[in-house]
C-alpha cells in the first residue's frame, strides 16, 4: 500500500486562513528497517534542545531562542542549522530575544512587541513564519540568521546525503496575511563575520496599514475575484462557462487555467512547480488528464462572465477565443474550434499529467507537477499564456474539477512554485539561491552553508 495521506496545513492569524492541502507520507523508514508512523507534534528534549520531534524523517531539534537542527537522515550527525534573527539596533546587528515559545501540537509560537514567529513542522517539511505587527519593519528593512551545515552537501536546491537527495527547499516571500495575492520578494545575501556565515535578508518595499507575512511557500489558490479559468465545451459551442464553479474535462470539453507569476522576477529558475486540481464530479470511466500551455497566439483569452450561457461579447466559447456576442465569431482561436491543433493552439510538449481514476470521487485532490521551463516563462512581466488541461476519455459521464468559482475555497485550483536566483558573489564565483530561509550559497574552499526553511 502507498504510505501516503491527504495533509491539511493551516495558518491562522485573525480572520485570516491560510491552507496549503498536499498529498504526504504517514511513514518513515526507522533505523531498524522498519517503517514507523509520522508523528510531527513537538515533545520536550533536553537542556540544550527543550523542543524537538524524532519521530519523523527530519528530525528537528529547537532550541529556545528559535534556533533548529535538522537532521534529514538516521545519522544526527549529518545535519543543518539555522540560529535565532538578527536585527540592527542603533547601527550594531543584535541577537533578537524570541523568549519563551508557546508549544501546541507540532508548532512552536513566539510573540514578540514586533512580530510574532512560528515554526512548524508537518512531517515532510518544516515551515517557518514571521508575522510583523503595527507597522514595524527592522532597521533598514534587514534582518540575518547565522546558518551553518555539518555532514551534508548541496546541489542545486537539494541537500545530499553521500550524493543522494534527503532535502529540497522552498522560496521565501512576503505577503499581505489578509491578502495572500499580494506577494513581495525578500532579496538575500551572505556575509561572513568572524568565521562565521550569516544570511543578510533584505525586505522590499511593504506600505503601512497591512499585515506583512513572511512566509517561505508561495502558493496560489486565487477566489473568484482573483482566479482566472473556464471551461469550453464541444456539445455548446457558443456558450461561455467562466462563472460556473467547475469545468468539465475530457477530449471534448476542455479547462482552460491561468496563474499571475508577475511577483516572481523574470530572471528567477524555476525548480519545481506542483498543480492541485480538486475533483467536484467523479469519472465514471479511468481516463489519462493532460495539461498543455496554451500558445502566445491564444494567450490573451480572458475568462468570461457567464454561467454555462451564450458567450457575451469579447468572451470565449468553443468556437471562439472572441465571440461576437450573437452566437458568432469575432476572433477565432489560432488553429481551430477547442483549441484542438497541436503546436498553433497549445504547445506539443506536454507541461504534466496524471491518471483520474473511477474511485477518485468528491474532494479527491490531484496534486502533479508541471514542467519548470514553461512555469519559468510566465514569471515576471512575460506574457503568461495559461494552460489547457484535456481527459482522454470521450464521455458521455460528466467528471469535472472546482475551479475558482466553486462555494468551497479549499477546492479552488492551486498552484505551488518553488525557484531560485543566480547571483554573484563577492568572490567573484556564481552562486544560485533561493531567497529568505531556503538560501544556500557554495563557500569558498569546499563548504558549504544552508539557510532552511
Amino acid at each position: 500500500m502507498p504510505f501516503i495521506t491527504t495533509c491539511h496545513e493551516e495558518t491562522v492569524y485573525g480572520r485570516e486562513h491560510h491552507a496549503v492541502i498536499s498529498i504526504a507520507p504517514v511513514a518513515y523508514p526507522g533505523a531498524d528497517g522498519y517503517l514507523r508512523r509520522i508523528i510531527p507534534d513537538w515533545a520536550d528534549g533536553d537542556s540544550n534542545f527543550p523542543h524537538i520531534i524524532t519521530a519523523a524523517k527530519l528530525k528537528t531539534y529547537t532550541a529556545a531562542d528559535g534556533m533548529r537542527r535538522i537532521c534529514p537522515t538516521s545519522d544526527l550527525q549529518r545535519y543543518a542549522e539555522i540560529g535565532a534573527p538578527y536585527i540592527k539596533v542603533g547601527g550594531v546587528w543584535t541577537r533578537v530575544s524570541l523568549g519563551t515559545p508557546t508549544r501546541t501540537a507540532n508548532k512552536l509560537s513566539w510573540t514578540t512587541a514586533n512580530a510574532d514567529v512560528y515554526v512548524q513542522h508537518v512531517g515532510h517539511y518544516i515551515k517557518l513564519g514571521v508575522l510583523l505587527k503595527t507597522n514595524w519593519r527592522p532597521a533598514n528593512n534587514m534582518f540575518a540568521f547565522p546558518v551553518g551545515l555539518n555532514g551534508l552537501t548541496r546541489n542545486g536546491n537539494q541537500l545530499l546525503a553521500d550524493g543522494v537527495p534527503v532535502m529540497s527547499f522552498r522560496p521565501f516571500h512576503v505577503e499581505d496575511a489578509d491578502n495572500p495575492m499580494d506577494v513581495r520578494q525578500v532579496v538575500s545575501d551572505f556575509v561572513q563575520v568572524g568565521g562565521q556565515w550569516y544570511v543578510v535578508c533584505t525586505l522590499p518595499t511593504l506600505e503601512p496599514g497591512k499585515r506583512w507575512l513572511l512566509d517561505p511557500t508561495l502558493v496560489l489558490q486565487p477566489d473568484a475575484a482573483a482566479g482566472k479559468d473556464t471551461a469550453i465545451l464541444e456539445a455548446l459551442p457558443t456558450f461561455n462557462c467562466g462563472a460556473r464553479g467547475f469545468a468539465w474535462i475530457y477530449s471534448n470539453r476542455k479547462m482552460l487555467l491561468g496563474f499571475n507569476l508577475s511577483s516572481i522576477n523574470a530572471t528567477a529558475l524555476c525548480t519545481t512547480a506542483t498543480l492541485a486540481l480538486t475533483v467536484n464530479a467523479g469519472a465514471a470511466t479511468q481516463q489519462t488528464i493532460t495539461v498543455y500551455g496554451i500558445s502566445t497566439a491564444n494567450g490573451d483569452w480572458i475568462e468570461g462572465t457567464q454561467v454555462q450561457n451564450l458567450a457575451a461579447s469579447g468572451e470565449p466559447c468553443w468556437n471562439a477565443k472572441v465571440a461576437d456576442g450573437a452566437g458568432g465569431v469575432t476572433t477565432a482561436w489560432a488553429g481551430s474550434a477547442g483549441l484542438s491543433t497541436a503546436i498553433t493552439d497549445y504547445l506539443a510538449a506536454t507541461l504534466g499529467s496524471w491518471t483520474w481514476f473511477v474511485a477518485d470521487g468528491v474532494g479527491t485532490v490531484h496534486s502533479n507537477a508541471l514542467t519548470p521551463a514553461t512555469v519559468q516563462s510566465w514569471f515576471g512581466t512575460a506574457t503568461n499564456n495559461g494552460m489547457l488541461i484535456v481527459g482522454s476519455d470521450a464521455g458521455p459521464n460528466d467528471p469535472n474539477y472546482a475551479d475558482s468559482d466553486h462555494a468551497t475555497a479549499a477546492y479552488h485550483p492551486m498552484l505551488t512554485v518553488d525557484w531560485i536566483e543566480a547571483v554573484v558573489a563577492t568572490t567573484g564565483r556564481t552562486i544560485a539561491y533561493i531567497p529568505g530561509f531556503s538560501t544556500i550559497v557554495a563557500l569558498p574552499g569546499n563548504g558549504v552553508v544552508v539557510g532552511i526553511q
